[in-house]
């Protein structure tokens, strides 16, 4: 997302205020501002739209990957919420459609502003080339939040969805075998696109292994519903995955519960052309969600994306060979 102007501008918490009226550009996923002397292309555009009023505005990005979309997308609602009175939630339609976001997601969502009362518009990029809103906040990536990490309040909300309450018992480990790997338009460093592709060359050894452990071994695309997903991770005692999108089911683990990470350093797309369109990074959401849930976290390092290396470090290690086993 580009923001072209400056002029009014005010923050409330971490999220950027436009106080005057701007032209907003639909396109594709996207919300653009445009520059004031724009405006007079407005009157002569039929597909242009007008929402004008004193209400608060509120424009997020319903993110595709499924932690994201739980920790940035709810997180900025519901942080949203306790700063404005009644605000108005405009969302873009292009991310609420099969292909962009899984099913489970996209029921899930409208389900969730439906229970929640929230007051909600949807725009199509295909009816509007460009909007004319005044009064609206931007709160687009994670670092936009009033609050960075948002956990709790998710885990609070999210309970309301639990129609059980058992101890936690289950031991799982979640798989992303069966994942389809993502494309991307940069693919000038194919090393990297290799290494972010395959971040264990041999998982169903790893699930070999966790399954004569007694775990279940879990593949959440295949949950019927992301309630019965919500509601599965909230009886979990001890989760073990790589690291990734998985981390996201640890918001809904009980306090002292237990966290294993298979430490993977991620490959992700940066806009920057020195790195050719990607850069190795290190995530953190597993450890901060044990944080601010109150679980014992415990980390590998996956290093050589072979499941025997990993399983001799376990095996090697009293303690984790203990917590495995129990």
């Amino acid at each position: 997302m580009s923001v072209s102007i400056s002029s009014n501008e005010i923050k409330v918490g971490n999220l950027r205020y436009f106080s005057d009226e701007n032209l907003i550009s639909i396109v594709d996923e996207k919300f653009t501002l445009e520059s004031q002397d724009k405006k007079h292309f407005f009157a002569e555009d039929n597909r242009s739209f007008k929402i004008l009023s004193s209400q608060p505005k509120i424009l997020i990005k319903v993110h595709q990957n499924p932690l994201h979309n739980v920790i940035n997308t709810y997180g900025t609602i519901l942080n949203c919420l306790n700063i404005f009175e009644n605000p108005l939630f405009i969302f873009n339609t292009y991310n609420l459609r099969p292909g962009y976001l899984n099913h489970n997601l996209i029921e899930f969502f409208y389900c969730f502003l439906k229970d929640n009362n929230i007051n909600r518009m949807f725009l199509d990029p295909a009816l509007h080339s460009q909007i004319l809103i005044d009064n609206f906040y931007f709160a687009m990536q994670s670092d936009d939040q009033p609050v960075p990490n948002p956990i709790n309040k998710i885990n609070e909300k999210f309970l309301d969805y639990v129609d059980r309450d058992y101890e936690p018992f289950r031991k799982v480990y979640v798989s992303r075998k069966n994942i389809v790997p993502k494309t991307y338009e940069f693919e000038k460093k194919q090393d990297l696109l290799k290494d972010f592709k395959e971040r264990l060359s041999d998982e169903y050894i790893l699930e070999k292994y966790f399954q004569d452990k007694n775990f279940e071994i879990v593949y959440p695309e295949n949950f019927n519903s992301f309630i019965e997903q919500i509601n599965y991770f909230s009886e979990v005692k001890t989760l073990i995955s790589l690291s990734g999108a998985s981390a996201m089911n640890g918001i809904f683990m009980k306090p002292k519960t237990n966290i294993l990470e298979i430490s993977t350093e991620l490959v992700t797309p940066h806009n920057s052309r020195e790195h050719g369109g990607f850069i190795r990074a290190q995530h953190h959401f597993f450890h901060n969600i044990s944080y601010e849930r109150d679980i014992y976290f415990y980390s590998i390092k996956n290093d050589t994306k072979k499941s025997e290396d990993i399983i001799n470090k376990i095996e090697s290690n009293k303690f984790l060979k203990e917590l495995v086993n129990e």
